[in-house]
Parts: C-alpha cells; structure tokens; sequence
C-alpha cells in the first residue's frame, strides 16, 4: 500500500522540525559555554577595532590552543577593575621596551608588528625594559598613543576576539 503524499510531506517536515530543534539546542549549549557577545568601547583598538563595534568571544580558545603574539584578546585587568580588549604583544619571560613608538622585545626591534603606525607624537610612546613573567603577557591597543598597557597574566585572559 502506497503512502499518500500528505503523509510523506507531514514526515519530512517532522524530521527537519526535530534536527532544527537538535541544532538550535546544540548552539545554545555552545554559546552557553564556549561564547559570548561582547561590546568593544573606546577607541585604544584602532584602526582593528571600531568603538562600539560588536564581537565575539571565544572562551574555549586557550583550552586548546596557546596565547600567540598579535592575538585580540579580551582580558580582566585586575588591577584597575575592568575588562579590556587589547593585542597581545609580548610572550611570557620576555623583556619589553617601547622607544619613542618603536616596541622593543629583547632589545630587538619587533619586525612584523601587523599594526604599523607613523606616530605623530612618537617621542610620547615609551616604556622602560620590563621583563615579562612566566605566566605572564603583555597587552596593548592599537592606537598605540591612546591606549593603556600592561602585563596580563594567563589566568585573567578571559578568550580570544573573533571579529564580527
């Protein structure tokens, strides 16, 4: 006995509302878990980063992979309370310096920096050697003459910033 047509509709359909719903809550256990939506604010990411401009976080990235040089992170600095997206630029047990905008690791010239800037008030972008710990990394925006740095520790890297 042939099965109506009707019925073969009705069963398709059933079949892609189910795996609809399975993906649906297979996501929402990722994000849940592995992602958020983040808001960027200020202008210290330039010209990477727009103020304001949404993004997503991904929270599971450094159980798997390690923090490399020029990743976007989103970060928790301690010190001053808050939550930053910043670039990382020095890896742990290296020694920064920045000399009138020129960032310095081990005293050599960074080579590839993928922010290239022309300063217009170089000689205001300094920073003494400072050597970077263990657990440790250094962070700064893009918009090199208008942005905090600093030293971040692992443990306060909250994911890496995946563009949107």
């Amino acid at each position: 006995m042939a099965i109506p047509m009707k019925s073969k509709v009705l069963q398709l359909l059933k079949n892609k509302i189910v795996h609809l719903i399975a993906l649906l809550v297979i996501m929402a256990v990722i994000f849940k878990t592995g992602f958020r939506v983040i808001y960027n604010y200020g202008g210290s990411m330039e010209p990477t980063l727009r103020s304001h401009q949404l993004l997503l976080l991904n929270k599971v990235w450094y159980d798997i992979l390690s923090v490399e040089r020029y990743d976007v992170v989103m970060l928790y600095d301690a010190k001053n309370k808050e939550y930053l997206c910043k670039r990382i630029i020095g890896l742990p047990n290296e020694t920064i310096e920045i000399r009138k905008g020129v960032i310095l690791l081990d005293g050599k010239p960074l080579q590839d920096d993928p922010i290239r800037i022309t300063y217009e008030n170089a000689s205001s972008v300094n920073l003494e050697p400072l050597k970077i710990p263990p657990d440790g990394y250094f962070y700064i925006g893009d918009s090199r003459e208008d942005s905090v740095s600093g030293i971040v520790l692992e443990k306060h890297i909250l994911g890496k910033v995946m563009f949107v």
